[in-house]
Order: structure tokens, then C-alpha cells, then sequence
């Protein structure tokens, strides 16, 4: 028996199953390798990037004039501002956009720009959705939302154009949509895209998950704590628990109001009721710097910025949130620096103040120290480092890509079957079927009566299918017949001064909704002091009055009008009017048919009175003038269609056609 034991312990230690070495020389042995950097992954991702214009992205930053399309580049992007208060916490788009524009940093970086589309991994998209929702109306119900809606749609359109979305079905598309409501009104038509999320509570799972999005950090909004070195770090932090912010949440989030419930009265936690201004910021900076605990409770959606300001503050946070998802969790692992509680745990009167304060001091200083030595992970720079926030961020679109290449793969098996098929009808039919464009189902005149009936809100979303549905809805006017009139207005000012935004607004008083329509800048100027004269069919009559400076003619002045359709944002400029001022204006018919008819009225008193009729139809290069003599009784002027009627007190009326 000993030599069979002898026998089976030589055995087990030259196969290495045994190491001898941990029994007589403990001190010899191996220490733990060192864990290789974490965003050591070999060579760089390449990333092509849409050339959109400024006004999907800087544009709304330094508030550019949205005609100009100077390129963004390194040398011309503007820095981030420091005043721009909660904004910058969904301002990961800004950085990730900032990261391609860098062209330093070599085979160091976990993405490079390439100009060369057809030599990308990987596409971004540089709308700054959340940027947007922020700017235009963040409010929900605030008109401006319609520019949001329109950039969307603009963005929309453009994607579905490119051909390297429809080669991969937009899947290989990398979007930024940190702001839960960033990209609301579109948002279903990028699920196939790469997401840059900050968690998934505002998103349905059948739109938004783990295994295709990436969750990305929120931008601190406190300073980082730079210089954070004093020998006893849990001794000088005073406070036990920190929390400042809003209590009053939705879902999950209305476990803060019952916190600040069972919170109250503790002398070592600090439990504030607080709106995100300037001084409360500063306030949270100084009271996480002193505390050995911040609490992160889940708010209306399961993260905030508040894990992200206790990380670079190196404050233990203190998670409450059963839904959260944590930013490169495969790269780092939150435990080592944070205290996980559940909602259930957490609500119970004094469970968690008693967790916390039994927690041993080596286990929270080691705790403090892995904040000190991954903090760098959820910094944003430009020019960017290694390792930092946005190098993170890459490295997380590099291991959604094998997903992306099998979903690609796995989709070209039906369209493989469908062209096979169409093939097959073509050669039988003599033509090839395209049953996958849906502008080619109906023919065109069925599609005008079609077009012809829908509502505001879907004649934008129709004209994002194909660019033939576009072409027919710009022909076709939104007609008002049969419905309550709505009411187009505009500030003077947007006309006016270029740095503001030309808009008009279009009210619908029924439904309350109002929607605004961006005018260019060759446009805006002729609305400056212009006059409204009739409106029907969808466009409004307009005039303007131009001063006649040096002129030798009799007349004062000339009169400019002009027709415009809010529906389409079409003008049509008439000739010009030479006259001091005139009585009444009106057309016809539709504007766009051959006819319509434009009648401009003017009354001139005297020896006796005068009517002068200016009459223009479509093509005419002049107005022609109708002179002649009515009654002195004339008391009313009014035009309605074709057909214009001179009233007088006796009841008799002059009618022309």
C-alpha cells in the first residue's frame, strides 16, 4: 500500500497536478500575472463616417445658419462647452464623432476613420439625436419638436438611399441614442443598427438588446477628483451615505421617494431633494468627495449620470436598480468597486444604512482604490486617450461585429430565394418583378388619389419610402377642403436677424398640434413685412412692399407677390405690381394649375371712383390691367373663387368672371 501511494504522489506531481512547491515554499511562489490592458485587441476598427451637413450634429452647438455646409474637422470643430449644464451628459455623440475627426494616435486607437467606404468594418452615423431632442422642444409638446421630427426624417431618408445600408440592412450602422427619447419618432426604423444606448428603459426588446446594442457611460457632469491622496481615505470621508437629486421618478425610479422616507433622520447619511442647476452641481461634487458611499437608485429609466459622478469622485456607489445594464461590463467587473442592493432590500427600514456601516475599512479602501485605477474608463477627451471613454466604446461596436457579420450572412439566405424566384418570373414574363420596392405596386395615378388624402403627419412619413413617392407628393398640394382652416404664423424677428432660425408655424386648431417648417434664407426675405391677401387650397397670397428709391416713375413704390404652400414649402414668385397700394388680392384655383387665375383689385377715389382689375395667369409674364367706372355707393369689396362682386347700398352688384 505505501509504495502504491508512493506510486500515485510521484505520479500526480509529474503530471502537475500537485505543485510541491505550495507546500515547502510558500514564498516562492508565482504571484498572479498582471491583467493585460483591457483594450489591448489588436489592430484598429475601421469606421466610415457620413458626411452629414453641420445642422444634424455641430449645427446645434454654435447655432450655424442651417444653408451653411462647411465640413467639420479637426481644425474646425468646436470644443464642447463648459456651461452646457445636463446636456452633457448625453453628449457621448459629440465625443464619438470628436474620435473619428482625430487623426493622431495611430495603431494605438480601437477605431480610425477610413474616407474609403468600401474599406470600412463599421459605419457611424453623426446625428446628434440626443443633442436634437435637448435643442428642439425637449419639453414633448413644445412645437420646435417638429424640427427633431424633420431631422429624423431627413437622416432617415438619407440612410435608406446609401447603398452600403441596404447592403447589410443597416445592421453594421453604428447610431448614438443616449437620451431616452433621442430618435423617439423614428427610433423603429433603426432597430436593425447598432445602438449606442445609455440602458434599455425606454426601449422595447424586440427593438433594443444586449446582444447587438452597446450601453454607454452618461458624461460626468462633476469634476473628476484629480488629486485624491490622503493617507486615510475612509477616515477623512465623514459621511456614510450620499445622495442629491430629484425623488419624484416614474417605474422603477419611485423607490427614491420611499429612500428619502427611510433615510430621514440617519446623522450620517445625507439625503437631499435637489434640481440639477449649477450649485447643485457643485454641491454633489464636494458632498461625494466626503462620503464613502454614494447611492445610485433607479430613476425614470434604470441608470443616470449619478454612477458615473461617484465613480470619478472614487465614492463606492451604491447600485439600487434591479434593470440596470453596465457600460463594457465584459471588460470590468462593477463588483470590485461597487455594493449591489435590491429594490426589496433596499426598502427595508435599516437594512442597508446597517450593511453599510458593518462594511470592513481594508475592503472598502480596496474597493476605493480599483475606482481610482478604472476611473480613466468613463473619462471623454479630445484629443482622445487610451483607454478612455470613447476608446471603450469602440472596443464594445468590435465584439458586437461577429453578430452583425452572422445576421447579415443568415439574411442573404432569403434574398438569395427571392432573386432565384424573381429570376425565374422574369424569364417567364420577359421582365424582372421587383416585388421588394413598393413605390413600383400601384401605378401613379392611383397613388396621387391616395396621396391626395392623407394627413400632414403622413405625407412626411410616405415620402421616406422611395424617392418616386417623394417626387409625386411634392406635385400633389395638401388639400383643406372639407376641414377646419389652420393658422400659418411666424415671428418677424426669425425673418429678420440671420442669426435666428426662419420658421413658420402651422397650427391645426382641432388637434392642437402645431408644426414648424423651416424657411431658407432666400425665402425668409420675403416675408419680411409681407401681407397676407387670401388663402385657399393649401397656399396663402402674400404681398410685399418695395420702395421705388430713384426711380423716375410716378409710383411711389412696387408691390412683390408671391404664393406659398406650408405643406410642401413651396413658393411661387409672381411679377412684379407697380402701384402706390391696391384695395384686395385673391386667386382662383390651385396655384400650381394652368387655371389658376391671380386678380389684384385697386379703388381710386376722385372726380368719381375707379376700379382697376390686374388679372395673371399661369405663364404670364405681366399683369393686364382692367379699367372702368362703378358706382359711388360702393361700400364692399370681396372676391371668392373666379367670380368677383361689387356691392352697392342699393342692393345691385357688378359680376365678372
Amino acid at each position: 500500500m505505501v509504495f502504491i501511494f508512493l506510486l500515485l504522489f510521484s505520479y500526480s506531481i509529474f503530471i502537475g497536478t500537485i505543485d510541491i512547491r505550495s507546500y515547502f515554499f510558500p514564498l516562492l511562489q508565482q504571484s498572479p500575472a498582471v491583467a493585460p490592458s483591457v483594450c489591448a485587441t489588436g489592430p484598429p476598427l475601421k469606421v466610415y463616417m457620413y458626411d452629414l451637413p453641420p445642422r444634424f450634429h455641430v449645427g446645434m452647438m454654435d447655432h450655424r445658419n442651417d444653408d451653411d455646409n462647411t465640413p467639420v474637422t479637426a481644425e474646425n470643430l468646436p470644443r464642447w462647452p463648459n456651461n452646457s449644464g445636463l446636456r452633457k451628459q448625453h453628449s457621448v455623440e459629440y465625443w464619438l464623432m470628436a474620435s473619428l475627426l482625430y487623426e493622431g494616435g495611430g495603431e494605438e486607437r480601437e477605431a480610425v476613420r477610413v474616407l474609403d467606404p468600401e474599406k470600412a468594418d463599421a459605419f457611424f452615423v453623426p446625428f446628434f439625436s440626443s443633442l436634437s431632442f435637448n435643442t428642439h422642444g425637449h419639453t414633448m409638446t413644445d412645437p420646435e419638436t417638429e424640427i427633431d421630427r424633420q431631422l429624423q426624417v431627413d437622416v432617415v431618408e438619407m440612410l435608406y438611399k446609401s447603398k452600403y445600408w441596404q447592403k447589410s440592412g443597416g445592421r453594421d450602422h453604428v447610431i448614438p441614442m443616449t437620451h431616452p427619447n433621442a430618435f423617439r419618432f423614428l427610433r423603429q426604423q433603426l432597430n436593425a443598427s447598432i445602438l449606442m444606448v445609455a440602458d434599455f428603459g425606454r426601449y422595447p426588446k424586440s427593438m433594443s438588446t444586449l446582444s447587438k446594442d452597446v450601453v454607454a457611460p452618461y458624461v460626468h457632469v462633476v469634476d473628476s477628483f484629480t488629486d485624491d491622496e490622503l493617507p486615510d481615505p475612509f477616515e477623512s470621508r465623514s459621511k456614510l451615505l450620499f445622495f442629491r437629486g430629484n425623488t419624484v421618478r416614474k417605474d422603477e425610479g419611485k423607490v427614491r421617494a420611499k429612500l428619502a422616507k427611510i433615510l430621514a433622520g440617519y446623522d450620517d447619511v445625507h439625503f437631499e431633494r435637489s434640481s440639477p442647476t449649477t450649485e447643485a452641481i457643485k454641491a454633489s461634487t464636494q458632498g461625494m468627495r466626503s462620503s464613502k458611499f454614494c447611492l445610485h437608485p433607479a430613476g425614470d429609466t434604470p441608470s443616470s449620470c449619478r454612477l458615473f459622478d461617484a465613480i470619478v469622485s472614487h465614492c463606492v456607489p451604491v447600485i439600487v436598480s434591479d434593470q440596470i445594464e453596465l457600460p463594457y461590463e465584459d471588460d470590468i467587473d462593477y463588483s470590485q468597486f461597487s455594493v449591489f442592493f435590491s429594490i426589496n432590500e433596499a426598502i427595508q427600514p435599516g437594512y442597508m444604512v446597517d450593511q453599510l456601516r458593518q462594511f470592513p475599512k481594508e475592503r472598502w479602501i480596496k474597493m476605493w482604490k480599483q475606482l481610482k485605477n478604472i476611473s480613466h474608463h468613463f473619462e471623454f477627451h479630445y484629443p482622445p486617450e487610451k483607454e478612455d471613454a470613447v476608446d471603450m466604446l469602440w472596443r464594445q461596436v468590435k465584439h458586437k461585429l461577429p453578430g452583425v457579420q452572422l445576421a447579415v450572412h443568415r439574411s442573404r439566405r432569403t434574398m438569395n430565394q427571392r432573386d432565384i424566384q424573381e429570376s425565374k418570373e422574369g424569364g417567364e414574363q420577359g421582365e424582372s418583378k421587383c416585388h421588394h420596392q413598393p413605390c413600383l405596386i400601384f401605378p401613379d395615378d392611383i397613388l396621387r388619389i391616395i396621396f391626395s388624402r392623407l394627413d400632414l403627419v403622413d405625407r412626411i412619413r410616405m415620402r421616406m419610402v422611395c424617392k418616386d413617392w417623394r417626387r409625386l407628393m411634392s406635385e400633389i398640394p395638401y388639400q383643406l377642403q372639407g376641414k377646419s382652416p389652420w393658422i400659418l404664423s411666424y415671428d418677424i424677428r426669425d425673418m429678420k436677424y440671420l442669426y435666428a432660425r426662419p420658421i413658420c408655424k402651422l397650427t391645426d386648431p382641432v388637434s392642437k398640434k402645431t408644426y414648424i417648417i423651416k424657411i431658407s434664407n432666400e425665402a425668409r426675405k420675403l416675408f419680411l413685412d409681407a401681407i397676407s391677401c387670401a388663402s385657399k387650397f393649401g397656399w396663402v397670397l402674400l404681398s410685399q412692399r418695395v420702395p421705388n428709391h430713384g426711380s423716375k416713375r410716378q409710383s411711389l413704390c412696387f408691390w412683390r407677390f408671391f404664393v406659398y404652400c406650408p405643406f410642401n414649402n413651396k413658393f411661387i414668385k409672381l411679377p412684379r405690381w407697380d402701384g402706390d397700394s391696391y384695395t384686395g388680392a385673391t386667386f382662383s384655383t390651385d396655384p400650381t394649375s394652368p387655371d389658376c387665375i391671380f386678380f389684384i383689385f385697386e379703388i381710386k377715389g376722385g372726380g368719381s371712383l375707379k376700379a382697376l382689375i390686374s388679372i395673371r395667369r399661369i405663364g404670364d409674364k405681366k399683369w393686364t390691367k382692367l379699367k372702368f367706372h362703378v358706382p359711388e355707393d360702393i361700400t364692399v369689396i370681396f372676391i371668392h373663387g373666379g367670380t368677383g362682386k361689387l356691392h352697392t347700398k342699393m342692393g345691385c352688384s357688378i359680376q365678372f368672371q
